[in-house]
């Protein structure tokens, strides 16, 4: 299945929020830069529970309390669960912003508010209203972008 991908918030070391999409490659481009993210991810539940449940454990080990995350990972054709990247801080290319704009929950914003030690309870998991999409264009040949067909 595809590359799982997103972000995430903690609260009282506790995963509040996730907002998990599939992650696409050009593999003639270069295929290990993401070109686009599809919102709300098409993993299983189960499989998306045990991955909410290691990366709370990731966090009790840790001692994390509060503050933004950035989610790269993978399942097995098994169904086991790896991590690839799981970095203490929101995700580029507006990952924050599609989220925003998917769920309700500005990351930005509980981001800010939590490396000011302000209240964060009102981050709360939201499900995606829809399907979202976030793609960046690449090109196999260098120049100026000229127009979108």
């Amino acid at each position: 299945g595809y590359q799982v991908a997103g972000d995430g918030f903690v609260v009282d070391g506790k995963l509040v929020f996730r907002s998990w999409a599939d992650e696409n490659f050009d593999k003639l481009c270069n295929g290990l830069v993401p070109i686009g993210k599809k919102f709300p991810t098409s993993h299983k539940p189960d499989l998306l529970d045990e991955a909410h449940k290691e990366t709370q454990r990731l966090l009790d080990l840790l001692n994390i309390k509060t503050g933004a995350l950035n989610f790269d990972f993978m399942f097995s054709q098994e169904g086991k669960f790896y991590f690839l990247e799981l970095g203490p801080r929101n995700g580029g290319c507006l990952i924050p912003e599609v989220i925003r704009y998917a769920t309700g929950v500005d990351l930005i914003k509980a981001t800010v508010d939590g490396a000011l030690g302000l209240d964060c309870s009102y981050v709360q998991q939201k499900p995606v209203n829809g399907f979202w999409l976030r793609y960046m264009v690449h090109s196999l040949e260098q120049g100026v972008f000229g127009k979108l067909n």
